[in-house]
């Protein structure tokens, strides 16, 4: 009996685990913050250690994300969420499994960028939207003392199960990001990197 208890908790935690990995991936490369810094500075693009990293036989996927808080509002409510932006070479097959409807966004089409927008089934029953719907995230600047805006289509809806990840995590093209953020097309905010199992 001991030996199934046992067992049954490594699987719970080796599922766990590899729920948490399909977020955010093995390793992150990116730049730490100071305690007194607000604000992400990016990494290049053209890091010369990158296509290195990605050559490894033990490293399955590389791809550079960006991140940023935002208010994501539909026409009843609104929510706090953490975007993240990601390019063609984002590794989606936990999402793609994760997925419930709809499909997973096109990064690639448009001129400044995709407004396709993949929410969790948490975000989709707090904001009443669901694939085919419009929403708006609103990016804010405190210096400034305003928010910026920017339209997003929902194209798919995702659960996990892994409830304050789903409740908070959507993904869109980081180029929406990377123009929020006010970066060139050279700037990032970080790589992740999948390991082979």
């Amino acid at each position: 009996v001991m030996e199934v208890a046992v067992s049954i908790v490594f699987g719970f935690e080796t599922a766990i685990q590899q729920k948490v990995i399909g977020f955010g991936s093995h390793v992150h490369i990116g730049n730490l913050l100071e305690e007194h810094e607000s604000e992400v500075q990016p990494i290049p693009v053209d890091n010369s250690f990158i296509p290195q990293v990605a050559e490894l036989p033990e490293v399955r996927n590389v791809s550079p994300y960006i991140l940023r808080p935002t208010m994501l509002k539909s026409k009843l409510t609104q929510e706090g969420i953490v975007l993240k932006g990601v390019d063609s070479t984002y590794d989606w097959d936990f999402f793609k499994a994760s997925l419930e409807r709809g499909t997973i966004p096109d990064v690639t089409k448009g001129k400044r960028f995709s407004q396709d927008l993949l929410i969790s089934v948490k975000m989709a029953n707090v904001l009443d939207l669901d694939t085919g719907d419009r929403a708006f995230a609103y990016f804010f600047e405190t210096d400034a003392g305003m928010a910026r805006v920017r339209q997003f289509n929902i194209t798919g809806i995702y659960e996990t199960g892994l409830g304050e990840f789903d409740q908070t995590n959507a993904f869109c093209d980081l180029r929406a990001l990377r123009e929020i953020w006010r970066w060139d097309s050279s700037e990032v905010m970080g790589y992740e990197i999948w390991l082979n199992d």
